[in-house]
């Protein structure tokens, strides 16, 4: 008999990216295809040689998946990283081959409530994610009385009362008062940021505000 040669996958559990003590992000539902390694400790959370894996990635509540990818194997494979993604897209494009073909393919899809689907085919080494996440918060606007309260990001999107936004995010408000009324000041969060003199103040999205 040959040996079973298999690789070790991403476990059932939460993550803390920035060990803060708290869990960034959890994986469950794992999947690896074909389910035929024997059922013994040495086999625990591997998947067989070119097989596929497939997991659900969720954040933690006020975070955001902003990017999965899966980490190099050593530092020097880090340097060549964007290297060799490069080389490899031009081999794909003048060969036709399908990425399905490529070794550790690594595809997700990002769902409505904000966990991903990650699925890795054709395994052929160790596999450890890289996930990224990043802090949101909630846009709060009290409706001013005889006035207009509106809020856009730095592309111009509209933002409205209870829109959740990136940490970062610079939130242009504009305060437009109806006739015969002028504007007096900014309240809350944007007081300390807006200049109090003019009616369209700017406000970063972070914690405590």
């Amino acid at each position: 008999f040959r040996d079973i040669v298999a690789y070790e996958i991403p476990e059932e559990k939460g993550y803390d990216i920035d060990t803060d003590g708290t869990d960034d992000y959890t994986i469950t539902k794992q999947m690896v295809t074909p389910d035929v390694l024997p059922d013994t400790p040495e086999y625990e959370n591997t998947v067989r040689a070119n097989g596929d894996v497939s997991f659900l990635v969720t954040p933690a509540d006020g975070k955001w998946i902003t990017d999965i990818r899966l980490a190099p194997e050593s530092d020097e494979d880090e340097k060549q990283e964007s290297v060799t993604i490069k080389e490899e897209l031009k081999a794909k494009t003048l060969s036709g081959a399908k990425s399905g073909e490529d070794e550790n393919f690594l595809s997700y899809k990002k769902n409505a409530d904000g966990s991903c689907l990650v699925t890795i085919q054709n395994v052929t080494r160790n596999l450890k994610l890289i996930v990224d996440t990043v802090n949101y918060y909630t846009v709060t606007m009290e409706s001013p009385q005889h006035g207009k309260l509106t809020a856009r990001d730095a592309q111009g999107n509209v933002i409205q009362n209870g829109d959740n936004v990136a940490e970062g995010t610079a939130i242009t408000f504009t305060a437009a008062p109806e006739k015969h009324y002028r504007f007096d000041a900014w309240g809350k969060d944007a007081a300390a940021y807006a200049d109090q003199s003019k009616e369209i103040g700017s406000v970063p999205a972070g914690e405590n505000r």
